[in-house]
């Protein structure tokens, strides 16, 4: 039952990075990219407890470890991750670096692990498989074993220092004008937060119990399965969580970080639609008056820069206002020019490939396919049904 429960967990942590890395809107490249790798790393702590747990690791000694530097990942990642949320980063810092020295320092201390003679690591590995928690005591690094407190340690920062993340975000707020996107962000962060909480209390526990020194083998195993038990049930919530919000899994909600409504002004936002209007209008005002689509190199990033809304932000709002991708929402006015040009009678005098350059299509084939998802016919079928 156990192992099930581990199994499953890993199955669908991974089946959300896949969805994470593969299903995704352009705003939230970046803290998805964090979420998949904190999942992946979580993943594989687990798949390597049931390596050791099914004996496995005697088939393959030379993974002994591998897993251990791994694991400092965890906490900077989950850090990094709430961050990008409740800041709306896009993109990973230089200075952000030194999150990851842990893991470069614990595997050289585990070098000469790696390097350790088959014989001598098949021997260590038998003492493993028999009993996992007595060689903790062992010293197979360059660092005596104690050293491991430096785990538990790292937990307890990073684990203080995402729900200060959280507190400062909702301090610097007016909670209760929080529109409603917003609302959703938070919501998630907190049930992120708490779940990792979960997993730290746990690990906590059975690092007490470690250290404390219990000498029974079998109560150390009851104390690691409860531990494993319970942060395969956290991140099992996690991934059906995301599954089950979609919203949260497709289209993580951006933070508008613009000045907030005071309570007085007026009654909180209820939707997407209401917190854009602005922004939307200022979008639509730009197509319409200074026909960017016509341009058939048009990016993103331009009108981005045209219209002075972030980048990570302008794609949300095409997403969740207009609920289109870019190239729908600029093929759209290209369409409608088309169909003006034709209505004009263009194509009494011109190609249909002419009017398709004209109107910013690179190619005839995107001409066609855009023309047939708005009108379900081709241009000349058009022009003839309009001209009857």
């Amino acid at each position: 039952m156990i192992e099930s429960i581990i199994v499953a967990s890993i199955f669908f942590a991974l089946v959300t990075v896949y969805l994470l890395l593969f299903r995704k809107y352009s705003h939230q490249i970046y803290s998805d990219a964090l979420l998949a790798l904190f999942l992946i790393v979580y993943a594989l702590n687990i798949g390597s407890y049931l390596i050791v747990v099914f004996k496995w690791l005697l088939e393959v000694p030379y993974l002994y470890k591998t897993a251990a530097p791994i694991s400092y990942l965890a906490p900077p990642l989950a850090y990094l991750y709430v961050r990008s949320v409740l800041k709306n980063e896009i993109k990973f810092q230089t200075k952000d670096l030194w999150h990851f020295l842990p893991v470069l320092l614990i595997a050289i201390n585990y070098l000469p692990v790696y390097f350790m003679p088959f014989a001598e690591k098949a021997a260590l590995i038998n003492r493993v498989v028999e009993d996992p928690f007595g060689v903790l005591y062992e010293k197979d690094g360059f660092l005596p074993p104690y050293f491991q407190l430096a785990k538990p340690i790292q937990c307890v920062v990073y684990f203080i220092l995402q729900w200060r993340l959280l507190h400062l975000f909702k301090k610097n707020k007016i909670k209760s004008s929080f529109n409603k996107q917003t609302k959703l962000v938070v919501q998630w962060i907190k049930v992120f937060n708490v779940l990792i909480s979960t997993t730290v209390f746990s690990f906590l526990l059975l690092v007490a119990v470690l250290f404390v020194g219990m000498s029974q083998k079998e109560a150390n195993q009851d104390f690691a399965q409860f531990s494993m038990v319970l942060l395969s049930l956290s991140i099992l919530y996690l991934s059906s969580y995301l599954i089950l919000n979609p919203q949260l899994l497709f289209g993580l909600p951006y933070v508008k970080n613009s000045p907030i409504r005071s309570v007085t002004d007026e009654v909180e936002n209820t939707n997407v639609k209401e917190d854009f209007d602005e922004e939307a209008k200022v979008i639509s005002d730009y197509f319409d008056r200074e026909k960017p689509y016509l341009t058939p190199q048009l990016t993103i990033r331009d009108v981005s820069v045209a219209v002075d809304i972030p980048l990570h932000e302008l794609s949300f709002i095409l997403n969740r206002y207009f609920e289109q991708r870019f190239t729908d929402y600029v093929n759209g006015y290209r369409i409608k020019y088309v169909v003006e040009k034709i209505k004009e009678g263009y194509l009494n005098q011109y190609t249909q490939e002419a009017l398709a350059l004209e109107a910013g299509f690179k190619t005839k084939h995107g001409f066609y396919d855009a023309f047939r998802k708005v009108h379900s016919c081709t241009p000349a079928e058009f022009a003839e049904n309009y001209s009857i």
